[in-house]
């Protein structure tokens, strides 16, 4: 039985010697580790679709990353090889994947190949998992970066997708096409529509006004999702924690992009301390630190669950769901101050009801 809203009035706690005594949160879905690979924004999506997931439903279904990232794989090395994709300002290293990317980027991929129950394949073991996508991307990355040094790339263009086809099998990976649920046979995309997003074609985007990065969106990424609306919205930061409020009390977490700081550490009281904080779990610092605080390029993504508030009913601190597993922070869960919040916040990703 999933349990409600969780609005604690009176219970307290504490996290580095902050303490929360009103907190509301969401009921927990599977933690989820990236595995340093840069893909934040798909782990924070299928949390985002779990929970979406779970309130209808009943009960929990952990949705599979290997099943939706070697999809996405599959087709984004189609798109390399049909020379629609290129490398980007943002990419370090030019990786062969889209790393750091957003909430677009995770809500097509879901919409075009759907969903797989994490209990089908593979079951769930992170280090299974970090060997098998790391090997993913050892063995392709060669391919690609070959491919992308000839001048006659047209002439060897279908090589070069075999090869990377032929590498991908490998694997072996033979996702079942389809799965039962309630007696009802189900393809993944099937699945997805009926439970998840209901073919919905309004994809809604908050974001800050001076955040560039959220006005990108790369025409291979339009091409896939055509048919999705977009409604991109600047708004200020005031007004995007009241969408986080909003959503929370309707039971609907919420995507957020972060700029890390390019800053790591600051001095309190003769003591170097962290601005963002892995051991317990905070994104916070003094107020007088935020003046010089500078935000770096790099995004992060990650999940809003919760929010605590002070003795005057006003939101102080953030539950974040972070894309680590549960080896950093409180069992994978962070704390995000309003400092940090109102600095550093990029984009609101809100999956419409």
């Amino acid at each position: 039985m999933i349990m409600a809203l969780l609005f604690c009035l009176s219970s307290s706690f504490a996290v580095c010697n902050i303490h929360f005594s009103k907190q509301k949160v969401l009921p927990p879905v599977s933690m989820k580790d990236q595995c340093e690979l840069g893909i934040c924004w798909l782990v924070s999506t299928l949390n985002q679709a779990e929970s979406i997931l779970q309130k209808k439903l009943g009960h929990d279904m952990p949705l599979s990353i290997t099943y939706s990232f070697y999809k996405y794989i599959e087709w984004y090395m189609d798109k390399v090889l049909d020379g629609k994709v290129s490398k980007h300002s943002n990419d370090v290293g030019d990786p062969i994947f889209e790393e750091g990317t957003d909430y677009y980027l995770g809500r097509i991929v879901l919409r075009e190949f759907g969903v797989m129950p994490e209990q089908l394949y593979p079951s769930y073991d992170e280090m299974k998992q970090r060997d098998f996508l790391q090997k993913i991307i050892g063995r392709i990355q060669p391919i690609i970066d070959e491919f992308r040094a000839l001048s006659n790339q047209d002439e060897v263009r279908e090589l070069y997708r075999q090869q990377v086809k032929e590498q991908l099998a490998f694997f072996t990976v033979k996702f079942p096409k389809t799965f039962m649920y309630k007696n009802e046979i189900y393809t993944p995309q099937e699945f997805y529509q009926k439970y998840i997003d209901e073919d919905k074609k309004v994809l809604v985007v908050e974001n800050l006004p001076f955040d560039d990065s959220a006005v990108f969106i790369p025409v291979h990424i339009k091409k896939l999702g055509e048919d999705l609306e977009v409604k991109k919205r600047d708004r200020s930061s005031e007004y995007l924690l009241g969408q986080v409020r909003k959503e929370i009390n309707q039971g609907r977490p919420i995507w957020i992009s972060i700029h890390l700081p390019l800053q790591k550490t600051y001095m309190l009281n003769g003591k170097r301390k962290y601005y963002i904080n892995h051991k317990d779990g905070l994104f916070s610092a003094p107020n007088k630190e935020y003046e010089r605080l500078k935000a770096s390029d790099s995004l992060h993504a990650m999940m809003v669950v919760g929010y605590t508030l002070d003795d005057f009913g006003k939101i102080n601190y953030l539950k974040i769901m972070n894309t680590y597993g549960q080896k950093y922070g409180d069992q994978g869960y962070y704390w995000m101050d309003m400092n940090y919040f109102y600095k550093f916040s990029g984009i609101l990703g809100i999956w419409t009801p």
